[in-house]
């Protein structure tokens, strides 16, 4: 969980952001001045601060153009997430004295270089001692962030919408510029899918994907992926099928697709279980018990739909996670009478689960023991 002020979330840096303000500032200046100009002489003679905006219209669009030559740059934005708010006055001391004590104002560079370890290194070690999955607040729409030391798994990019106003702007809180794993259980073509956006901004190592490729051989760089692949992209080093049955290891975790229809997936995760168990029809339930494939899990995760009561018995899950707006109401009362410990998206927000705190929403902050 974020524990920062929101006003102190560094978002992203523009690495060109010295350069762009020394181009732009002539063209800001004329705007801002012919504005204040145009708008006293509107007041005068309309006519005259119509002509005058009018005008106006020229170094507004050559400084719209200039900021999109920049946002087409590669490398035009890097996020570095969030520092406390103890370190923001550290930081604000330290600038105090450089400015105010002859003796750091000397030697400046020693405070320039505290600066840098006040950030760095708490960050570093934070990011090296952190493991955490996220849940997110996409109902209907199984999305999941695993950060693990450092390295970030995606499982599914949920839609368009879902990417610009939910993923990125939390992988830029958390400073996450790169994917090491991206995953899609998607087995056909979403054309409302927001890998395509979201790889733009967070290309991946290695992504793994439920749709059929047309293969020579079992693994495939992203020239042999077919095009029915939702993860075919340039920002991919290498795209691999997700065949069930078949681990895909994320480092220490693993994913295993069970079955593609309906989507079944198991999570290894910290020497935990997780099951997406989906969306299932009542007569997909009998089948899949009728295999004896379900064994109990930590966390159930799933759709909020109704569940047949010798599911959830086979499952026996201690957390059960709905990415939904609401859940079955026989279904929830089911888990509550097995002592089932309930979250819902649509409701909580969120969800969070890391060794050291165990689960917490976002919209409800109670602290829970971890399991």
């Amino acid at each position: 969980m974020d524990h920062t002020h929101p006003a102190l979330r560094v978002w992203n840096s523009l690495p060109y952001s010295i350069l762009a303000n020394f181009i732009t500032t002539p063209f800001i200046s004329v705007i801002s001045i012919g504005g204040m100009i145009s708008a006293l002489a509107a007041a005068i003679w309309p006519l005259a601060g119509s002509a005058l905006a009018w005008l106006l219209k020229y170094p507004t669009q050559g400084l719209i153009a200039i900021v999109d030559c920049f946002l087409q740059l590669p490398g035009n934005a890097y996020a570095v997430g969030t520092i406390p708010v103890i370190t923001v006055i550290a930081l604000y001391g330290l600038l105090g004295l450089t400015w105010l004590q002859p003796w750091w104002k000397r030697y400046w560079w020693i405070a320039f270089l505290l600066a840098i370890g006040l950030v760095m290194v708490p960050a570093w070690q934070a990011r090296a001692a952190l493991f955490r999955v996220t849940v997110m607040a996409t109902p209907n729409q199984p999305v999941m962030v695993i950060q693990d030391a450092g390295r970030t798994t995606l499982i599914n990019s949920g839609d368009a919408a879902t990417t610009n106003f939910t993923l990125l702007p939390f992988m830029q809180k958390e400073g996450v510029n790169q994917l090491d794993w991206a995953i899609s259980t998607e087995t056909q073509t979403n054309p409302n899918s927001g890998w395509n956006t979201l790889l733009k901004r967070l290309p991946a190592t290695i992504a793994y994907t439920a749709a059929e490729f047309n293969l020579p051989n079992g693994s495939v760089n992203q020239g042999q992926a077919s095009s029915q692949s939702v993860l075919v992209n340039h920002s991919i080093k290498q795209t691999l099928p997700l065949s069930p049955n078949q681990p895909a290891y994320l480092g220490p975790n693993q994913v295993t697709l069970i079955s593609k229809q309906p989507t079944i997936a198991e999570f290894r995760l910290h020497d935990q279980t997780w099951l997406w168990l989906g969306t299932l029809l009542p007569d997909q339930q009998k089948s899949l018990l009728a295999t004896g494939t379900l064994h109990p899990v930590k966390v159930l995760w799933w759709s909020g739909k109704a569940l047949h009561p010798d599911v959830i018995a086979a499952l026996q899950p201690e957390v059960a996670i709905a990415s939904a707006n609401s859940i079955h109401s026989a279904t929830e009362a089911l888990l509550r009478d097995r002592g089932t410990r309930i979250y819902q998206t649509g409701k909580d927000g969120a969800i969070q689960w890391t060794a050291t705190e165990g689960f917490k929403t976002t919209l409800e902050r109670n602290e829970i023991p971890a399991l």
